[in-house]
């Protein structure tokens, strides 16, 4: 298996945990499958960037408001996907 099959596979995994109200571990799942998918795809790849939307999702679900912007405030461009108009408390 790839690591991008891999980190797919892992997203997908995050989503069924998710959808399953299993949170910590869906957020787990999500930062294996961003890290896999930053190391190994340039920055800004679309897949860096659905992966580093579904980590926010599920930290903003968890009420881990401050740290939903960390990870994407932390990528260059990414900053106006956390402005206060798109995510609020």
């Amino acid at each position: 298996m790839s690591l991008p099959e891999m980190a797919a596979a892992l997203g997908d995994l995050a989503v069924l945990c998710e959808e399953r109200g299993l949170l910590a571990d869906a957020e787990a799942h999500s930062r294996r499958a961003l890290d896999l998918r930053e190391n190994s795809l340039p920055d800004g790849h679309p897949d860096v960037i659905v992966a580093l939307e579904s980590l926010a999702r599920i930290l903003y679900a968890r009420g881990l408001l401050r740290l939903c912007r960390a990870p994407l405030q932390t990528r260059p461009g990414l900053a106006r996907l956390c402005s206060a108009s798109t995510m609020s408390t």
